[in-house]
């Protein structure tokens, strides 16, 4: 890991800080082969990043589970997206 934050660290100050968009952090996911083929289709057909898609999934998520109040939609959401064994 040390190995990795050092190589993002150099990355980023050869870079320099106009290529890290203000504000974010940098996360990695794991996707399903068919769930990256579709987000791929639908930023082509919409004319946006995968990662504005992204972006847009994950801000819309959290304002839906904060507005539900309660953990029910929250654990069925987590069903959806855990790794199978």
């Amino acid at each position: 890991m040390k190995k990795f934050f050092d190589a993002y660290m150099y990355m980023r100050s050869q870079l320099g800080d106009k290529h890290m968009p203000d504000g974010m952090v940098m996360r990695s996911v794991y996707l399903r082969p068919q769930e990256d083929t579709k987000l791929r289709q639908l930023a082509h057909e919409k004319n946006v990043s995968k990662n504005d898609l992204i972006r847009s999934a994950v801000a819309a998520k959290l304002r839906e589970w904060e507005q539900a109040n309660s953990d029910e939609r929250l654990n069925e959401d987590l069903a959806l997206g855990r790794r199978t064994r």
